[in-house]
């Protein structure tokens, strides 16, 4: 199955490479850290171009820095983890639940984020290489989001939520105790959703961060990104269309969208199915996206694309055997993973988060969580909002312009 699911990501890469990898007006900021390492470690120019007397070999420039870096990573990561959570206000206040809610880092909100691991800084991106419009984006979100309707929400109680922590990867039952996933799955029957042991035990409570980030962001995300999409670009994107291979597949008939219907549909009561729809329909795309940007790496770099296939397809059996095996082995030996007691940090908070919103999604359904009536029924305004901002933001920059 995972092979299969990087598989059908490395033929997407492919098949779209006309549209997202050879137009040289789509340029890859993710792509350009690891372009000007390449040309650093293999241009001829051997010192750097500096108006001073200190000389250095680009090679012996970034041996410094990878000796330094690697040397500095044993400190937050295994010598003295506090580095890597430099919450000082906590320590200040270890006992006082508020002050950990408000400025803790692991289950708080993480207001004031001091750090000195440079994995915590680039967690969702190098801001070495991001726009600074990116940036700037994802700080006013989070400030807006997080530091504001977060804490607002939390403490008004807002969906049971101060009976939960502040912030978690895990979803809770009625008693605050985190949900014992066992006792609503018949595993003699595939994992399918049992609704009587459901309404015996409990319904689930998400934390408020949870359910906004999961759900709420997300329904924003999918609508926003459509709307962003044609008042912005839908010029450019036609035309890098009709400019592509594919434009001649639509000179055919369509196929006829009863053919397709079984593709679009998951299986109600069933973690199993949803996990792999979720596999299929998401891993599947973020990898051929990440194989995309292999592809652009190597159109800035002047890789042939035959040995670049041939690396990527080596790769890619090489990496799953190695990756899968890794995983077994971490699954047997590590005592508590993927728990909040794991040693070292092996919580696994992208595979518990990935299970509990199949739980949502394909256990128990979508209307036991959006239907007139349920508490999380409200996050679905998210769609609308998420619609509306991107022409509020057109609005101004239009206003701002004509002024």
């Amino acid at each position: 199955m995972t092979l299969a699911t990087i598989l059908f990501g490395f033929s997407l890469a492919g098949i779209f490479r006309s549209l997202v990898v050879e137009p040289a007006s789509l340029v890859w900021p993710g792509v350009l850290g690891n372009t000007a390492l390449n040309h650093t470690l293999h241009s001829r120019k051997n010192t750097l171009d500096l108006d001073t007397k200190f000389k250095m070999s680009r090679y012996q420039f970034f041996m410094i820095v990878f000796c330094g870096s690697f040397c500095w990573y044993w400190f937050p990561d295994f010598i003295f983890p506090a580095l890597g959570y430099f919450t000082f206000i906590c320590w200040a206040a270890p006992n006082n639940a508020v002050v950990n809610q408000i400025f803790g880092m692991k289950s708080g909100l993480g207001i004031l984020p001091v750090t000195f691991d440079w994995s915590q800084i680039a967690y969702i991106g190098s801001p070495l290489v991001v726009p600074t419009w990116a940036i700037l984006n994802v700080l006013a979100s989070l400030i807006f989001w997080i530091y504001a309707v977060s804490p607002a929400i939390y403490y008004s109680n807002t969906w049971f939520s101060a009976y939960l922590p502040i912030q978690s990867d895990s979803v809770y039952d009625n008693t605050g105790a985190v949900y014992n996933v066992s006792r609503v799955i018949d595993k003699n029957l595939g994992f399918s959703f049992n609704s009587t042991k459901f309404d015996e035990y409990s319904e689930i409570y998400l934390p408020f961060t949870y359910a906004l980030n999961t759900f709420g962001l997300s329904f924003a995300t999918i609508s926003s990104l459509f709307i962003w999409l044609y008042l912005e670009r839908r010029h450019s994107i036609i035309a890098i269309f009709q400019a592509s291979s594919l434009s001649s597949l639509f000179k055919h008939g369509p196929i006829p969208s009863w053919n397709l219907q079984p593709a679009y549909k998951t299986v109600p009561a069933c973690v199993l199915a949803n996990i792999w729809f979720f596999n299929v329909g998401y891993i599947s795309g973020i990898k051929g996206l990440a194989f995309a940007q292999d592809l652009k790496l190597g159109l800035y770099c002047n890789i042939p694309p035959r040995k670049l296939f041939l690396v990527q397809a080596v790769g890619i059996f090489m990496g799953t055997l190695g990756q899968v095996s890794t995983l077994n082995w971490a699954l047997e030996h590590i005592p508590h993973i993927c728990t909040d007691v794991a040693p070292n940090g092996f919580a696994c908070p992208f595979s518990r988060t990935h299970f509990n919103t199949s739980m949502v999604w394909g256990a128990l359904g979508p209307r036991r969580f959006f239907a007139p009536g349920a508490h999380y029924r409200q996050l679905l305004w998210m769609f609308l909002l998420g619609a509306l901002l991107p022409i509020a933001v057109r609005a101004l920059k239009k206003t701002l312009a004509t002024g």
